[in-house]
C-alpha cells in the first residue's frame, strides 16, 4: 500500500473540477482543461513531482489539493503569478531542454498541454528521462496535428466553399496558441521509445464534438484574456446559477469524450 504522504491526488469529481475551472476561466478553456483532468484523476502521482511548463499555476491550482514540489517554466511573468497561487514549494525559471536538477530526482513529471509549444521536443524528453528516478512516470497531454480537422469554424467555412478562409483560420489558430510542434500519435510513441520510456497508458481525446464546442466558444474567451494582461488573472463574470446550468449540459459531454481526438494523453515509465 502506498503511503498517503508520498502520493499526490487531485480532486476526483469531474463536476467539481469543471465548476472550479468555470470560476477562474472562460467556458472553452474550462471544457478543455476538465477533459485533461479526467485523464489525470485516476492515476496516483508519486512524490516528488515536477510540473514541466507550469505556467501561472492554473491547472495545479484547480486540480490538486496540495502543493507540488517544483514547477518550471520559461516565462518569468508566469512564474511570478504562479508564486502567488501558493501551489508550488519551489519555482524555477529554466528552459526544459536544460534542467538544473540531478539525475534520478523525481518520481513523477507532469506536463499539461505544453510540449506542442516547444520547437524541438526530443531534448526535453531526454531531460525528463534523466531527472526521473528509475520506474518514474512522465504523465502528460499534448495537442496533436489532427486538431485542425476537428475545429468548428474551418468546417463551417469549407461547407460553404470558403476553403481559403478555412485554411487561414487554422493558421491563425495555431499562431495565436503558439503551436510549434504538432505531431501524430505514432510519432509521439516513437519519440518516447527513443528517449528511454515505456508507454503504460495512451489515449486520444477531445474528439470532434467537444473540440467544436471549444472552438465555437473561443470568442467568449477574448475579453478575459485581454483583462489578464492588465490584472494578471483571467476576468470571469458569471452569475451563480450558470455554474449549475453549464455543468448539467457539458459535464456529460466531457465524460463521454473518447475515441480519435485532438489531444494525446500519455503515461510513460522510465525504463
Amino acid at each position: 500500500m502506498k503511503s498517503k504522504s508520498n502520493t499526490l491526488n487531485g480532486f476526483t469529481d469531474l463536476n467539481d473540477i469543471f465548476v472550479r475551472y468555470l470560476k477562474v476561466a472562460p467556458l472553452s478553456l474550462a471544457l478543455f482543461r476538465t477533459a485533461e483532468a479526467a485523464r489525470f484523476q485516476h492515476l496516483p502521482l508519486k512524490r516528488p513531482v515536477l510540473d514541466l511548463g507550469c505556467g501561472f499555476g492554473e491547472f495545479s491550482g484547480v486540480f490538486f489539493k496540495s502543493k507540488l514540489e517544483v514547477g518550471i517554466d520559461i516565462s518569468i511573468k508566469d512564474l511570478v503569478r504562479a508564486q502567488k497561487s501558493n501551489k508550488y514549494t519551489k519555482l524555477v525559471w529554466v528552459d526544459a531542454k536544460e534542467m538544473p536538477f540531478p539525475e534520478n530526482t523525481y518520481n513523477t513529471v507532469i506536463s499539461v498541454s505544453v510540449l506542442e509549444h516547444i520547437s524541438d521536443v526530443k531534448p526535453v524528453l531526454t531531460e525528463v528521462c534523466r531527472v526521473l528516478k528509475p520506474q518514474g512516470l512522465f504523465v502528460f497531454t499534448v495537442n496533436l496535428e489532427s486538431m485542425s480537422q476537428h475545429l468548428f469554424w474551418p468546417n463551417v467555412l469549407k461547407k460553404i466553399k470558403l476553403d481559403h478562409l478555412a485554411d487561414q483560420y487554422v493558421d491563425k489558430f495555431h499562431h495565436v496558441f503558439k503551436h510549434k510542434t504538432l505531431l501524430g500519435r505514432e510519432q509521439w510513441q516513437q519519440l518516447l521509445a527513443e528517449s528511454g520510456f515505456e508507454i503504460i497508458e495512451l489515449e486520444t481525446f477531445m474528439g470532434k464534438k467537444i473540440m467544436r464546442i471549444f472552438d465555437l466558444f473561443l470568442i467568449t474567451a477574448f475579453s478575459s484574456e485581454v483583462v489578464k494582461r492588465f490584472i494578471e488573472k483571467r476576468w470571469v463574470l458569471r452569475p451563480q446559477f450558470m455554474y449549475k446550468y453549464l455543468s448539467k449540459h457539458y459535464i456529460k459531454i466531457i465524460e463521454s469524450d473518447s475515441g480519435e481526438g485532438s489531444v494525446l494523453y500519455v503515461a510513460a515509465r522510465k525504463k
